[in-house]
């Protein structure tokens, strides 16, 4: 009886740090920063750092307060009912998960870092709840397609993380390695291939800055991600520019994807004119020049201004 009550305790204090920590992240950071416009919400967040990095703190905390609550009630509740319990755990840590993922892009360069946490985390929760853990990869990979906006423009090294997924699938089914061992084991063999990928990071910077520098060269066309750069996927606004040719164009929003698929190439949504998104990574000089340039030259085509 003292046990659970040390345990109900320790649930009401972490429910009670999820409450702060989420009040703090919606008051203080996202109605002192998020504004009606992206260029007066990157105003304010160069102005005001030190709350930005406090807001995804908060953030952080309340996610993972949210999910430790969860286990806390757990083991109050698993006597009762021990598969419902832990249904509740499963879908707390779904929820973490999911609230985690606003501050990352999984079309980012740190993806398949986040993607292998993410496994860890799910098989941790499998073996504490003395669950299958033949599922968790399969699950991973739904949850992950599902809230992803487009699964398909993934960057290239989710062909190593799907390799990883398939190998832990296959060795946490029938091997005698524990699910730890197999996620520390792939996190080391990826670890020269992320250091090789951020060696050239300025350079993959700059091909970013110069792709999209050439894009606000045509009138109307926004840049709602950071500027200068610094990431290589950048959100961008055309409702003032490609947008407005679309409008009138024979082929519609598609216009844009097909006079950059006559130049080779590829990598546009077709039928986006409004709010988009592109990645520079992995190009090569000579390639972010081509693309700046043709950027460029369909805008000038269709009659849009370029300052």
């Amino acid at each position: 009886m003292e046990a659970n009550r040390k345990t109900a305790r320790i649930a009401g204090l972490l429910f009670l740090l999820m409450v702060v920590a989420g009040l703090f992240a919606e008051l203080f950071f996202r109605q002192k920063l998020v504004a009606t416009d992206a260029a007066t919400t990157a105003q304010n967040i160069l102005n005001n750092p030190l709350l930005l990095r406090a807001g995804v703190l908060s953030d952080i905390v309340m996610s993972l307060s949210y999910l430790f609550t969860a286990l806390a009630l757990y083991r109050l509740l698993r006597s009762v009912d021990r598969d419902l319990a832990s249904l509740m755990v499963l879908f707390a840590a779904a929820g973490s998960v999911i609230l985690l993922s606003r501050h990352f892009d999984l079309r980012s360069d740190y993806a398949a870092i986040l993607l292998i946490g993410i496994l860890l985390l799910g098989l941790s929760l499998s073996t504490i709840l003395r669950q299958s853990t033949l599922l968790v990869p399969l699950l991973a990979g739904m949850m992950l397609k599902n809230f992803s906006e487009r699964p398909g423009a993934w960057p290239r090294q989710f062909g190593t993380a799907g390799g990883l997924l398939i190998l832990m699938l296959f060795v946490t089914t029938g091997a005698a390695w524990s699910p730890q061992v197999v996620a520390v084991g792939g996190m080391m063999a990826s670890f020269p291939h992320v250091k090789e990928r951020v060696q050239h990071w300025e350079t993959e910077v700059a091909h970013s800055q110069a792709v999209t520098d050439a894009l606000l060269s045509i009138e109307g066309t926004k840049v709602l991600s950071d500027y200068p750069r610094q990431h290589t996927l950048t959100r961008v606004d055309t409702r003032g520019s490609f947008d407005k040719v679309a409008e009138h164009h024979k082929k519609r929003g598609y216009f844009l994807s097909s006079d950059m698929k006559k130049r080779g190439i590829t990598g546009v949504i077709p039928g986006s004119t409004k709010v988009w998104k592109f990645n520079t990574f992995g190009l090569t000089a000579k390639q972010i020049r081509h693309v700046g340039e043709s950027f460029v030259e369909v805008a000038r085509e269709n009659g849009l201004n370029i300052i």
